[in-house]
């Protein structure tokens, strides 16, 4: 169940879209799968899907605001928002790709010279 309304994304952002619920239900869903496990504050929760929900109606073309450069939430400055709003640093994460690798040191044996390995 969405933690906002419509009224509390239109006092941070400009749209001519009717219904946002649509949006409201997308964001709510990121939020709730990325953050709500995470012992962020229920107001601080409905606060990012405000922010994210304002992000989505952006990158949908229905704001006046145009994404900029960047991917995922930092391509607008409503994803840069609830970026900065996430304490857990999970959103800062969201959408990248982790790598890792294990480098293996060659080993020597009785008789090898350095320059055989």
């Amino acid at each position: 169940m969405p933690r906002i309304i419509d009224s509390e994304v239109r006092l941070i952002c400009s749209t001519s879209e009717i219904n946002l619920y649509k949006y409201i239900k997308a964001a709510n869903i990121f939020v709730t799968t990325k953050l709500a496990t995470l012992g962020l504050a229920d107001e601080v929760l409905a606060e990012i899907e405000a922010w994210v929900t304002a992000h989505l109606i952006c990158i949908a073309g229905k704001t006046n605001l145009k994404p900029t450069s960047g991917r995922g939430l930092h391509s607008t400055y409503y994803g840069k928002t609830a970026i900065m709003l996430d304490y857990s640093g999970t959103l800062e994460s969201a959408g990248k790709k982790s790598a890792s690798f294990v480098v293996y040191k060659p080993t020597m044996e009785a008789g090898d010279s350095p320059d055989e390995i």
